[in-house]
């Protein structure tokens, strides 16, 4: 069995500080699931800022500014 930790929140509701902390307690978790042999892998994830979404409608390509989801949170990592 296998679990994934994700890590939501809105990306201008924390400070510098929070954002750090929560970056280093899940390293911690990492590397304490790695020297236990159970981690898989993990990775930040970039700012929603730049995101695109590219959809296909009747067959014809549309490219739309911004997240994929129309959600006030964004996915950090895994």
């Amino acid at each position: 069995m296998r679990y994934m930790l994700l890590i939501y929140g809105s990306e201008d509701g924390w400070t510098e500080g929070e954002r750090t902390e929560c970056m280093l307690d899940s390293m911690k978790i990492c590397d304490e699931l790695e020297a236990q042999g159970k981690w898989g892998a993990s990775s930040p994830l970039h700012s929603v800022t730049p995101a695109t979404c590219v959809r296909i409608r009747s067959g014809q390509r549309q490219i739309i500014d911004g997240p994929f989801a129309k959600t006030t949170e964004q996915l950090g990592g895994y």
